[in-house]
């Protein structure tokens, strides 16, 4: 933004002449592109790094036209996402499902789901040999799909994405990074890791909605997605047998460590760069195979099965230990990952609730599990529904539970 041209206009305001400017064009336009506004609305993190002029660095946040000032906050690497706001529709009783059209052709193997707040983002393959990834878009209001523009061809092997506010992000375990915006409908390729970064056999990698974590061969990496580049990190304290990263909220990542019946977690605080190691915790029994662990609802989830049977332990990364579970089956599962749940052969456990299972009824239509799903805020959307044999149904389906996230029954 300058000032004005004759050299004596202050240039904040320029800044309100330019703010009323903006609030008299929203007011006049035809509501033709309510989505696309919505994302405008909900700022463009991408837009404002190139929006620092005359020593200003602003966001114009259409939506109530408020000003915000955000160059501290960029300074001090305390920027936040945008929160993802819910979608209100036709209520429907807990413990039940709905059913939804079947997703367009392409698409029988969904390898994740984004809520945007207002649709669901999925990005999958045909499980026909057509490997080619694809994207659709799940309007719940609308209750429709749309086709979207055709991902990159090196994002089948992308490990998970994120909401960031205004753009889906998504990383490659080779140290790619794409970005998906849904009001224009068009991928943008990021800065890539360089080969000397170590993205190669046993890489780890975790996406946040501010950006990517990555252990490599060659160390720890942070792509920041404000400013589009990757950094050296300095090493959590627990050595080099790191078991899996993941996103806890959108200022920390954890990394997990399983071993000698221990499970230990440290968190990163995206802003300062810095890591705080958790203690350690009694882990999965040594008869077990590994344990997996995942992210949900701010917390840890580790399993591992064996006889039959499923344990599991969930964990505070800080504070240790919240509880253990054991299920008696463990022959298909629902997969919940980026939602508050973790889900298991038709049960979803919120783990802050001392952990309380809830039993989903039989799915109508003969799905057997999932393999992506998000969370509404009212709804769990799953894709990719599966047979008992593995084979894939493409079914997607909607199920309202009982226990809302922050609540116990």
């Amino acid at each position: 933004m300058s000032e004005r041209t004759d050299g004596t206009g202050d240039p904040n305001d320029e800044f309100e002449r330019l703010g009323r400017q903006a609030g008299a064009e929203l007011r006049t336009a035809a509501p033709t592109d309510g989505y696309h506004l919505a994302q405008r609305a909900a700022g463009r993190r991408r837009t404002t790094r190139t929006a620092v002029a005359a020593g200003v660095s602003a966001m114009l946040v259409v939506a109530g036209l408020v000003v915000i000032d955000r160059s501290r906050a960029t300074d001090d690497r305390q920027d936040t996402v945008a929160p993802v706001p819910t979608v209100t529709t036709t209520p429907r009783d807990p413990g039940t499902w709905r059913t939804v059209p079947d997703a367009p052709q392409g698409l029988s193997m969904p390898l994740w789901a984004v809520w945007t707040g207002r649709e669901a983002i999925v990005v999958g393959i045909d499980e026909a040999g057509d490997t080619a990834p694809s994207a659709v878009g799940y309007d719940v209001r609308a209750d429709r799909w749309r086709e979207l523009a055709e991902p990159p061809a090196t994002a089948e092997g992308s490990s998970g994405a994120q909401w960031t506010g205004s753009e889906v992000l998504t990383a490659t375990l080779g140290g790619q990074v794409f970005a998906y915006d849904p009001g224009e409908d068009q991928w943008t390729t990021r800065t890539a890791a360089d080969e000397s970064m170590g993205f190669k056999l046993n890489t780890l990698v975790a996406v946040s909605a501010r950006g990517v974590l990555a252990r490599t061969t060659a160390g720890w990496w942070w792509y920041d997605d404000d400013a589009d580049a990757w950094e050296s990190l300095t090493a959590p304290g627990l050595g080099a047998d790191v078991t899996a990263l993941g996103a806890l909220d959108d200022q920390t990542m954890v990394a997990i460590r399983v071993g000698d019946a221990t499970i230990t977690s440290s968190v990163l605080d995206i802003a300062s760069r810095t890591w705080e190691d958790g203690p350690e915790v009694a882990g999965i029994p040594d008869e077990r195979e590994p344990a997996q662990c995942t992210t949900a609802n701010a917390l840890v989830v580790c399993t591992a099965e064996g006889y039959s049977s499923l344990e599991g332990t969930v964990i505070d990364p800080r504070a240790g230990s919240l509880g253990t579970f054991s299920l008696g089956s463990h022959s298909s599962s629902l997969r919940a990952e980026g939602t508050p749940w973790y889900a298991h052969e038709w049960k979803i456990l919120l783990p802050r609730a001392d952990p309380t299972w809830e039993d989903l009824p039989l799915l109508p239509g003969g799905a057997s599990g999932f393999s992506a799903a998000v969370w509404t805020g009212s709804e769990i959307v799953f894709f990719g529904g599966t047979d008992t044999q593995g084979e894939s149904t493409g079914q997607t389906a909607a199920y309202t539970p009982v226990a809302k996230p922050g609540t116990t029954r």
